[in-house]
């Protein structure tokens, strides 16, 4: 079995806070993709040019994540709250 984090993702485009399950060994940039196409299936105006250079960033340090680690490389515990930018 794959297993999954918790994160609290906030889009501030959106002015809403929603919770993805992860896989915790997927990268950041992965992440990151996954979260826009569901956030695109919901809301049909985020569009295909927010997906393009999305970013997470860590929002207890402000340390934007590194694209190419996994979330277990980076110490992200289950319930993080992290930006999408």
């Amino acid at each position: 079995m794959v297993e999954k984090i918790s994160l609290n993702v906030v889009v501030p485009s959106l002015n809403l806070e929603h919770n993805f399950l992860i896989p915790a060994e997927m990268n950041v940039e992965g992440a990151a993709a996954l979260i826009l196409r569901a956030l695109m299936e919901e809301y049909p105006g985020v569009g295909q040019r927010a997906a393009a250079g999305a970013h997470l960033m860590q929002m207890s340090t402000g340390k934007l994540l590194n694209s190419g680690c996994n979330f277990r490389q980076l110490g992200i515990a289950q319930g993080e709250k992290l930006l999408l930018m």
